[in-house]
């Protein structure tokens, strides 16, 4: 019997040391009779699985310490460390900060856009208590306006090349979008004479009527 013991208890041992998860997994299956759900954690059991797999310690003891960690952000947190200051600086001056925009690097380097909001609590001789405020991860919205932004500059780019003038206007008939270099070579004339001019101040008197009757503006 003790030999099945030591043989259970090494077999454990090399377990925990080689493959942690698949032990994680034997022994969370005999004791709830269930697979963990890696994918995603539902339980509370499976939530600190999925942390103890899923997270780095390695900078938990230096992020205990809040000197350290001011330390970490200065050197690492911020991709632009003059935001850092701008915020740090918003702080002092008027004790909250409201939707403070920056972007900040993760330990791979690839960037996570915050929106940070943050206020001041003081004691009665006027110094710090302390902090307290929120941080949102607006990475997905940043990169969508990224794409929109670029595929607009694309598609400007390509509307350069069409050998037609287009011209796009606002529902009171503002010219907002021209492409320049048509207007340039058939008109003679520069975009900044154009956009946000009305389309029907470029229209004869003799066919204002007529522009008029066909269109909305």
């Amino acid at each position: 019997m003790d030999i099945v013991k030591k043989i259970t208890r090494l077999h454990t041992f090399l377990l925990g040391r080689y493959y942690p998860k698949k032990l994680a997994e034997i022994l969370y299956r005999k004791k709830f009779n269930k697979n963990i759900n890696w994918s995603k954690p539902l339980d509370i059991n499976e939530k600190i699985n999925w942390i103890a797999f899923n997270t780095n310690t390695r900078f938990w003891t230096k992020l205990a310490d809040k000197y350290e960690v001011r330390e970490y952000v200065k050197e690492k947190g911020y991709a632009d460390p003059n935001k850092r200051e701008e915020f740090l600086s918003i702080m002092k001056e008027r004790g909250e900060a409201k939707g403070f925009e920056s972007v900040w690097l993760r330990n791979d380097g690839s960037k996570v856009y915050i929106r940070e909001s943050a206020k001041t609590f003081y004691n009665e001789d006027g110094s710090v208590k302390y902090y307290e405020g929120t941080v949102e991860d607006i990475t997905e919205q940043e990169l969508a306006k990224e794409a929109l932004l670029e595929s607009e500059e694309l598609f400007s780019k390509l509307i350069q090349t069409v050998p037609d003038l287009i011209i796009r206007t606002d529902i009171e008939g503002n010219i907002t979008f021209v492409n320049e270099a048509v207007l340039l070579s058939h008109l003679n004339v520069k975009k900044e004479n154009v956009i946000g001019k009305n389309i029907m101040s470029f229209i004869s008197e003799r066919d204002l009527p007529f522009a008029m009757e066909n269109t909305n503006v």
